[in-house]
């Protein structure tokens, strides 16, 4: 029998931002209008993950995998033997999804400011958009390389179930 812990919803969300971020970050940059629709796909896609985080249930749900000190602890003391008690998220891979998270979050309101009259031409609001786009892209990098190591690691088909669920 086959356990699904990520819903479709979720799934979708991953890998429609995936490639939404991925598309602004390399192919749409420069400003153009499909960079920005793109940064505005992703904002409403974060927002939409953060209201199911908030108010969802199940392994996508924030208080299934929040990580707490407690959480953390016990998952320093038992990796990596016991990997497997965390239906979805351990507490290493939820601290990535919070940062990934924010970082995104951050990266489209400063892409946004950038367009408003008031932060129009302003270098620390496009460098700190650089600089978030690059962090989030660094943790992006660290997040695959992650999956694969713990999905050797454990034997669980982890890449596996962001297709299948």
């Amino acid at each position: 029998m086959t356990l699904t812990v990520w819903p479709l919803a979720v799934r979708l969300f991953h890998w429609t931002n995936a490639a939404l971020f991925l598309a602004a970050y390399g192919l749409l940059e420069g400003g153009e209008d499909w960079h920005a629709r793109a940064g505005y796909g992703v904002a409403a896609l974060v927002l939409w993950r953060i209201a199911y985080g908030l108010f969802g249930r199940g392994p996508a749900a924030f208080r299934a995998f929040w990580p707490t000190p407690s959480r953390l602890r016990r998952y320093i003391a038992v990796f990596p033997d016991r990997d497997g008690e965390f239906p979805g998220h351990n507490p290493a891979g939820a601290l990535m999804i919070l940062f990934l998270l924010a970082g995104l979050l951050l990266t489209a309101l400063t892409g946004w400011l950038q367009e408003t009259d008031r932060f129009w031409g302003e270098e620390w609001v496009q460098r700190l958009h650089e600089v978030a786009a690059d962090a989030v892209m660094a943790a992006v990098a660290l997040h695959v390389a992650a999956v694969l190591l713990m999905q050797r690691l454990s034997g669980k088909p982890l890449l596996r179930a962001m297709f299948r669920g």
